[in-house]
């Protein structure tokens, strides 16, 4: 799976809450990410 696809997938089945999770499992800050909404941040 390429960075698109993957991107895709997220978008589609991530809820916020999910990917804040997902976000410190990895040991990365959410609120770091680039852009506001999450669909931007993914």
């Amino acid at each position: 799976m390429d960075l698109q696809g993957l991107t895709a997938k997220i978008e589609k089945r991530f809820k916020n809450s999910e990917l804040r999770a997902l976000c410190f499992r990895l040991d990365i800050y959410y609120d770091e990410l680039p852009g506001e909404t999450r669909r931007d941040k993914n």
